[in-house]
């Protein structure tokens, strides 16, 4: 489903208010009274529970736009992560363990999340998405928000690897002086946490026009970017309704910077060698 500014579900719902029929309402009924259990549940769990068949389902998401029920889910999960303040969902994670037990509880958490990275991403996909950074002329890393820090993390290790990197803010001026540089033999690396960057879609657009790979590392799981990149990265940040956590997104970059001098014949790490070397005689003032 395209989208360039965040539509609620229940906005999309009522837009579509007049073509939906008995069975649609009792669908949206389940998803709407419940909505971190239905953010939680497969089309199939969903369906058993208000009696009706999984493609009732499937036929309800691509009548409200969606491209499945995966990405009406991620949707789903998309509001009720933007329907909180900060202040709330730190909060609640506070509320749900006693103070000498936050650090145990955080390590629990980040380790399951971790160990279900492994349902949403596989090591072909960080291969293929580390040949594309590999084989690149240039990499231009886009992110906003939360994801900059990522983005300069990135940033700063592809340059030590000996990478050609170009930083993009999501400041129009600054974007469009990067982009419009940008052509074949480059790669577009973005980051997209918790809501779709407003300037994404159409970057990621020029950047297919222009002949650009594109690798995506998101938390949006589902098709919700569009045009699609490359090779997507999605894997969720945590429950819904609970504050999200970068070790993820972060675990992925390191994927990505440990697979890199697998497929670059050694680039990467003659990179590494240089870089350090020329640290080292710099701080001598040699």
């Amino acid at each position: 489903m395209e989208q360039e500014d965040q539509m609620s579900l229940q906005r999309i719902v009522q837009e579509h208010k007049g073509r939906l029929t008995p069975t649609d309402r009792r669908l949206l009924d389940a998803l709407l009274a419940n909505p971190t259990e239905a953010a939680l549940s497969s089309a199939t769990e969903l369906a058993t529970r208000t009696g009706v068949h999984a493609a009732s389902l499937v036929r309800l998401a691509k009548k409200l736009g969606f491209e499945g029920y995966p990405d009406l889910r991620a949707s789903l999960r998309e509001d009720l992560m933007l329907g909180d303040p900060p202040r709330t969902l730190v909060e609640r994670r506070i509320g749900s363990v006693t103070s000498d037990g936050i650090l145990a509880s955080v390590v629990e958490r980040e380790r399951a999340m971790l160990q279900g990275l492994l349902d949403h991403v596989n090591q072909e996909d960080i291969a293929r998405a580390a040949e594309l950074l590999a084989s690149a002329r240039r990499i231009a890393v886009f992110a906003e928000g939360s994801s900059v820090l990522l983005r300069d993390f990135m940033v700063e290790r592809l340059r030590r690897a000996g990478r050609i990197v170009l930083p993009v803010d999501a400041q129009p001026r600054q974007a469009a002086a990067v982009l419009t540089t940008l052509g074949g033999g480059d790669t577009l690396l973005v980051f997209a946490s918790r809501m779709l960057p407003r300037m994404l879609p159409r970057i990621l657009t020029e950047a297919g026009q222009a002949g650009v790979r594109a690798v995506a590392v998101t938390d949006m799981v589902g098709p919700l970017l569009r045009p699609l990149p490359d090779v997507l990265l999605a894997a969720p940040r945590g429950t819904p309704g609970e504050s999200q956590s970068m070790t993820i997104p972060m675990a992925l970059c390191n994927a990505l910077l440990l697979t890199l001098p697998t497929v670059d014949r050694g680039e990467s790490l003659q990179g590494l060698a240089r870089y350090g070397s020329l640290r080292d005689a710099l701080e001598e003032g040699q």
